[in-house]
């Protein structure tokens, strides 16, 4: 946040509830993609995530000052950021991002779930109903699968 870093490329997203694609304008500060709400046990990324709702929740920020960002993202806890007027909060069902390299022998990375990976072409899809998950009853102490 405090390099103020600034990157080129293409996004285009399908909004919940719509078959149309949406284009949003580089340069971007960040652009975040999660399909939980907590990142952490103490980093509410994205408040509005629902495990099972078939969305990617998308954070895109575009411009923004050092001051007001690190003042909005010092409490990440709260959810509080997605409310800041910088920005954009959006639910979609499919992404595209087509990050443009910064430089010839720096070109970027891309953080996937914490892995790092050279920019490319990436796009995203939901699959509602392809994943399972089992889990233990908190406090039940018998079968799992119950």
């Amino acid at each position: 946040m405090l390099a103020q870093r600034q990157y080129a490329g293409g996004l285009r997203f399908k909004p919940k509830g719509s078959e149309a694609w949406r284009t949003l304008e580089a340069p971007f500060f960040s652009v975040w993609a999660c399909n939980t709400r907590w990142l952490t046990t103490s980093t509410q990324l994205a408040p509005r995530a629902l495990f099972d709702d078939g969305c990617v929740d998308l954070l895109v920020i575009r411009r923004v000052g050092r001051c007001e960002a690190l003042s909005t993202f010092v409490d990440l806890t709260s959810g509080k950021h997605a409310e800041a007027p910088f920005l954009e909060y959006v639910k979609a069902t499919e992404i595209e991002l087509d990050p443009q390299p910064r430089t010839a022998e720096q070109p970027g990375m891309l953080a996937i779930d914490g892995e790092l990976v050279p920019y490319a072409s990436t796009h995203i899809s939901v699959l509602p109903g392809k994943l399972h998950v089992l889990g233990a009853v908190k406090g039940g102490g018998g079968d799992a699968c119950e």
